[in-house]
């Protein structure tokens, strides 16, 4: 998304903008989902609506404070005027990828990559306030075991599975115009 930002910031054409555009639109959504799974999964089980509402509000937060960059450089008589913007988009990236050190890994990915015991640490930590015995951190280790295990099942279907079903077929063809008005407006807006 930094790149998308300098690219758009610095962009002389049309072409080089809408790509700089298509890739911060292709980085956003994977930062809201990876953002928003971790915040599930570090969250305490009593603040997590909390914490995922104002995950998601923030989204609203930031579209008023671009609108008001927008509207505060519209007076500029230059490039700048939209470039400023433009570039302004890459500070939350930024903020990011200086501070990702300092966040704990997901003890969903410790536990589908065998290693239980960092994934039971964080979990002590930040849901059991460091008791090690506590009956809670075993239920989400257990609950977490259990869901990976439902996946790795799941995902020995093919894709090949869903065009055998009728009913599969006739969902996949509904979703197509929905999926392309998606991206339509996208390149609209």
């Amino acid at each position: 998304m930094i790149l998308g930002a300098a690219i758009q910031g610095a962009s002389n054409g049309i072409a080089m903008y809408l790509v700089a555009r298509w890739l911060l639109g292709f980085g956003i959504p994977m930062c809201i989902v990876a953002g928003s799974s971790l915040i599930g999964e570090l969250g305490y089980p009593k603040e997590r609506p909390v914490l995922t509402s104002l995950f998601n509000s923030s989204y609203f937060v930031g579209s008023i404070l671009a609108a008001g960059i927008t509207f505060g450089t519209q007076e500029i008589n230059s490039n700048w005027g939209w470039r400023i913007p433009s570039l302004l988009q890459a500070a939350p990236s930024m903020m990011q990828v200086a501070l990702i050190f300092f966040v704990p890994e997901s003890p969903r990915f410790l536990i589908s990559k065998d290693r239980r015991d960092e994934a039971r640490a964080i979990l002590i930590k930040y849901h059991a306030e460091g008791d090690a015995d506590s009956p809670l951190v075993n239920a989400e280790i257990a609950q977490i075991e259990e869901t990976i295990r439902i996946e790795l099942e799941a995902s020995k279907q093919s894709w090949g599975d869903m065009i055998r079903s009728g009913k599969s077929v006739q969902y996949c063809l509904k979703s197509f115009p929905l999926i392309k008005f998606q991206l339509v407006c996208a390149a609209v807006f």
